[in-house]
């Protein structure tokens, strides 16, 4: 665990948030700012293939772009000390959909509309930018209140595989 360390010389680690396929996720405070902040630290082997860590750069550094009403912010990227792959982001105090629908089972057809075309505009903004969301599921699509009204917000963006604008079909490798 990385809790207690400080990542990139700037994000104390307080937290261990949840850990899945790619990665582990961490509370973490911004020093500079007293932010906190989640920050998504990937498996080692992710870094360990060239090209996977340039696309990995590339793909984090379109992510950082998407300022969108509903896409969680992503604010930087990098590699650990010991070689892994980081992704800095907003903290989202707030559950996933999954969480949502584990506690209280399906959403009401009202609520279940508004939760998607909030998730279709976070997809139609990233798209625009170039960006195709690889891995949208329950798990990162956050239901958070912003000025009493409830928003979803897509994560991991930072995953996102981008698209040439010519075709909108084809991904580069």
């Amino acid at each position: 665990s990385l809790v207690g360390t400080v990542v990139a010389g700037m994000y104390r680690i307080d937290a261990e948030l949840g850990a899945g396929g790619a990665g582990t996720t961490y509370r973490a405070t911004h020093n500079v700012i007293e932010r906190p902040i989640a920050l998504k630290v990937f498996r080692r082997f992710l870094a360990e293939d060239a090209s996977t860590a340039a696309r990995f750069e590339a793909e984090a550094h379109s992510a950082i772009q998407l300022k969108g009403r509903h896409s969680v912010q992503v604010y930087d990227s990098g590699v650990t000390r010991d070689g892994r792959l980081f992704l800095a982001r907003d903290l989202v105090d707030a559950p996933s959909l999954a969480e949502v629908v584990a506690a209280s089972g399906p959403l009401a057809p009202a609520r279940a509309l508004h939760v998607a075309v909030d998730v279709a505009r976070a997809l139609e903004y990233a798209h625009a930018r170039g960006l195709l969301h690889r891995g949208l599921s329950p798990h990162n699509i956050f239901l958070v209140e912003v000025d009493g009204e409830e928003v979803a917000k897509v994560s991991d963006f930072g995953q996102a595989a981008m698209f040439t604008k010519d075709d909108g079909a084809s991904l580069r490798p």
